[in-house]
């Protein structure tokens, strides 16, 4: 997973130079416009890795769309842009944001392998290549995305701490598992696992929880009983009720 991270970064870097190259070229509008063309499948990646990160986390989707154009100015600028539900945790909108940078680096190194195949025609090899630039294009989570991210760690910064604990202690766990496995590159298998030790960890936590603090209330209303400090299980003498029979 290392590995991984690694890997990611490096994608996120180029993808943040590329497009900053990209925007601030000037060009025939020509040559642009079959530029953005190109771009655009990347762009329609971004966004759907957006919508389907957010359906895993349990966010309704309320709101998708890709245009072609910028809607203030009216020049080619391939974006998008993805509503959900405005009550979410930190977690569920970080993996929102980062989404397509993980699902991007993931197709573009599949799609840098089959264009580097011999076996492929040569189309096939030309095709992979432009796609390895197209999501590379994309890759990185916008500047909004970012702020959304700052904005609800900032929210409930104790839970978000909580969340950001639980999740490192997931990944630790599945690094302490998987030491001696050494997987295919991205493999899904690591973020499955990360994702069923994280609610195993949650749900534990919450059990405990709950368990002590029912245990609490219970202590709290056996203390608050008198009857408690009294001998109630011995029977009092008759004579001391100067009856004939006893009285309990």
């Amino acid at each position: 997973m290392f590995i991984d991270a690694f890997w990611v970064i490096i994608v996120l870097i180029s993808s943040s130079i590329l497009s900053s190259v990209v925007f601030s070229l000037k060009m025939p509008d020509r040559l642009r416009t079959v530029l953005m063309a190109f771009f655009f499948v990347g762009v329609f990646i971004h966004e759907i890795s957006h919508a389907i990160a957010a359906f895993l986390v349990g966010l309704k989707v309320n709101h998708f769309e890709v245009k072609w154009r910028s809607a203030r100015t009216g020049n080619i600028s391939p974006h998008g842009s993805v509503g959900t539900d405005v009550r979410r945790s930190f977690l569920q909108q970080l993996v929102v944001s980062i989404a397509p940078l993980l699902v991007s680096t993931w197709l573009f190194f599949l799609f840098l392998d089959l264009a580097l195949k011999a076996q492929f025609a040569d189309v096939i090899n030309l095709l992979a290549g432009f796609a390895c630039v197209s999501v590379l294009f994309s890759a990185s989570p916008s500047y909004q995305d970012f702020v959304l991210i700052g904005r609800y760690f900032k929210k409930d910064v104790m839970y978000s701490l909580y969340q950001i604990g639980l999740i490192s202690a997931s990944l630790t766990i599945v690094l302490v598992l998987s030491w001696a496995y050494s997987p295919s590159f991205f493999n899904i298998l690591y973020y499955i696992l990360v994702g069923v030790f994280y609610y195993i960890l949650k749900y534990s936590i919450k059990g405990v929880s709950a368990l002590l603090q029912s245990k609490r209330s219970n202590w709290k209303q056996w203390q608050d009983l008198s009857i408690l400090n009294r001998k109630t299980h011995k029977a009092i003498k008759a004579r001391q009720l100067g009856v004939k029979e006893a009285h309990w």
